[in-house]
């Protein structure tokens, strides 16, 4: 009998020591582009495999863009490569004219990157469903290069093109590239 329960709850004790590895990582970057600046901070919650985040996109022109994420990291348990698919909502506006673009904007999540020892490369691409105003402006590619100075701080050099607006046919105006610091708990 004793052995029958030892059975029943190694499995759900092994499930809740894979969650009992929760990281919190908070992030901000300032970046340079064209004619503007775009200023962006975050929240992440790793829960082992899963994750939820939340970030804010702001530029000095006045859009901004909110999402949340759902989404797994494929091998979270090899150091050595990050493969992360999921689900954003996003939500997004312009501060001078008081407005919200109608519609939330629902899109695909995909990041990859690669670790070596201190130093972490990574890309994200966020392709909305939709091709309503919030849906393209949430669309973004990101690069990341970081390197780990202390075991919980990271800097990181960040390139990022967005799409602030369906109309945009100017890609210098929708290129960013700077610089950004992450702390992990």
């Amino acid at each position: 009998m004793f052995l029958a329960l030892a059975l029943a709850i190694a499995p759900q004790a092994q499930a809740y020591d894979e969650f009992s590895d929760n990281t919190l990582r908070l992030e901000v970057v300032s970046q340079g582009m064209a004619q503007d600046a775009l200023f962006a901070g975050g929240a992440r919650l790793d829960m082992g495999s899963p994750y939820v985040s939340l970030e804010g996109r702001s530029q000095l022109s006045g859009h901004w863009v909110g999402r949340g994420s759902l989404g797994v990291d494929i091998f979270e348990d090899w150091e050595g490569f990050d493969l992360e698919l999921g689900l954003s909502m996003s939500g997004g506006g312009d501060w001078y004219d008081r407005a919200i673009y109608a519609g939330p904007g629902v899109g695909f999540e995909f990041g990859m990157g690669v670790n070596v020892g201190r130093i972490h490369g990574h890309y994200r691409a966020i392709t909305p469903f939709t091709d309503n105003p919030v849906g393209m402006i949430s669309m973004e590619r990101r690069w990341r290069l970081g390197v780990d100075v202390f075991d919980r701080l990271q800097l990181f050099g960040q390139g990022t093109v967005v799409n602030e607006t369906a109309g945009v046919t100017d890609w210098e105006k929708a290129r960013a590239v700077g610089l950004g610091a992450a702390l992990s708990f």
